[in-house]
């Protein structure tokens, strides 16, 4: 194995471990700074975002990489970000309904959908063999999750 794949490999697995470490540490900060409130309200959006943004990626990063017949990826990101759009657009009204501040149920969306095109932004990238490039973006996402909450 290439020094390169070792990296691309190393970084995908930090990664993939980086994202839950940040919603650990997110939910932490949240308990810390706004107390039981706050980590229900964050809560409450994983709850109806989770199943949202699940629908709406369809599978496309997967159908992407496995399909043989060559559709241009434009498509699939066309798809992606049509129907990330919708699940935001249902996202945001059903958290303010559950109470959660507008502000926290737009940046919470914000981010979902962000998270959900980057996904599949990963797919070319996984099909050239670009790993440092898709594991460097894997490890960065996480931080700036991090930093933007």
């Amino acid at each position: 194995m290439s020094r390169t794949s070792r990296l691309g490999a190393l970084l995908v697995v930090i990664g993939t471990f980086g994202s839950p470490t940040a919603q650990w540490i997110l939910v932490w900060a949240l308990a810390r700074v706004g107390g039981p409130e706050s980590v229900a309200q964050f809560g409450s959006m994983l709850s109806v975002s989770t199943p949202l943004f699940l629908l709406s990626g369809l599978g496309f990063r997967s159908v992407y990489l496995t399909i043989e017949k060559n559709i241009a990826f434009s498509h699939y990101m066309c798809m992606r970000l049509g129907f990330s759009l919708v699940a935001v657009l249902i996202l945001v009204p059903t958290a303010l309904a559950l109470a959660v501040p507008a502000r926290f149920a737009v940046g919470f969306a914000v981010m979902k959908a962000f998270d959900s095109i980057l996904d599949m932004i990963y797919a070319p990238l996984q099909r050239n063999g670009r790993f440092v490039l898709r594991g460097g973006l894997m490890t960065v996402n996480p931080l700036a999750s991090l930093i933007a909450a």
